[in-house]
């Protein structure tokens, strides 16, 4: 530990790449040091406000998934989950019902919760098929044209399936792909549903109405995409997206070009997280969050705190302490973060 050689920053972390200034995280608190950081170790918790007010912080540890009120700093369920069981844990608000719905996804089942009703299970979706792998993740759509809530799931050289609320499948997306993540967008200027994947090859979007491709967001470079954002400003909608190859990239949403790459190290980036209009955060796997100054187009703070790879980094709405990050690592540490943004 103490041979000065063994100290040294590796060359692609020269002060002169990165520009200092006085950014910085703060440590809040560490919220849980166990959480399950195996096969789901990029979604091992969600944090949000209910549509009652509450404040709701839902985490994955080894056997459960522990759900919580942090405003009250009350345990409001505990459900047993097998162990590499989980792959993704989410919430969303479905606007049809008034209802806020917890959707968690494991190798071959998929199950939602009304989280106002004490967590009781609302559809419990048993996945059949001639398909081989695990599923991966899933999200779900409100569809506030026709009054209807459809499940949307995705896995390991699946077909992206839909099913109804009930969990009655219905039909499948046109292609098979190795998915990462999926999540629903609805475009008020085409009035269109879209469902968005990003998989092993490429990031796609599909008509949801169809279930046929309607852009595919890479060209060329085949490499492993992880996490994205969808973003709409006020000319365009953008995907942000990152991966295994140290890219971060952001593409236009209905011309599929590309507008932006940043580019931070040879190396998997991971989580995404939208500060502001200004700042972008992502961690990566030598332990750092990233501060990227969207204007400039680069990074300019790597912030330690961790000790091993970020996995997962989010934007929430504290009830004591106000705006702050949270972000895990694969030693299943949950970190609360003040986040100083100054040059």
């Amino acid at each position: 530990m103490g041979n000065k050689q063994n100290n040294k920053k590796p060359i692609m972390e020269k002060k002169e790449e990165i520009p200092e200034n006085q950014s910085e995280l703060q440590k809040i608190q560490i919220i849980s040091n166990k959480l399950h950081c195996g096969y789901s170790k990029d979604y091992a918790f969600t944090f949000f406000n209910t549509i009652k007010g509450d404040t709701i912080l839902v985490y994955l540890t080894i056997n459960y998934i522990l759900c919580g009120d942090i405003k009250k700093n009350l345990l409001l369920k505990k459900i047993k989950v097998e162990i590499n069981d989980i792959s993704s844990i989410k919430h969303y608000l479905d606007t049809n019902n008034n209802k806020d719905i917890l959707i968690t996804t494991s190798v071959k089942t998929i199950k939602l919760y009304d989280i106002n009703n004490k967590f009781n299970i609302i559809s419990n979706i048993q996945y059949i098929g001639d398909d081989k792998g695990a599923l991966t993740s899933s999200c779900l759509l409100c569809n506030e044209l026709n009054k209807t809530n459809y499940i949307i799931s995705a896995g390991a050289n699946h077909y992206i399936k839909v099913y109804d609320f009930n969990g009655k499948f219905l039909r499948n997306f046109e292609d098979k792909v190795l998915s990462n993540v999926i999540e629903p967008y609805y475009d008020k200027k085409t009035n269109q549903y879209y469902i968005v994947n990003a998989n092993y090859d490429n990031v796609k979007s599909y008509i949801f109405e169809t279930g046929k491709i309607y852009k595919t967001y890479q060209k060329g470079d085949k490499t492993a995409h992880f996490f994205m954002l969808i973003k709409e400003l006020k000319n365009k909608t953008i995907i942000i997206e990152s991966g295994n190859n140290g890219y971060i990239k952001f593409w236009d949403f209905h011309s599929g070009n590309l507008i932006l790459g940043i580019r931070l190290e040879y190396e998997l980036l991971s989580g995404l997280c939208l500060w502001d209009d200004n700042y972008l955060l992502c961690g990566d796997w030598r332990k750092k969050i990233n501060l990227i100054d969207l204007k400039e187009g680069k990074c300019i703070k790597r912030i330690e705190g961790h000790y091993n790879y970020v996995c997962r980094i989010e934007k929430i709405n504290h009830p004591l302490y106000g705006i702050c990050l949270l972000s895990n690592d694969y030693d299943g540490n949950l970190i609360l973060w003040k986040v100083v943004i100054k040059k």
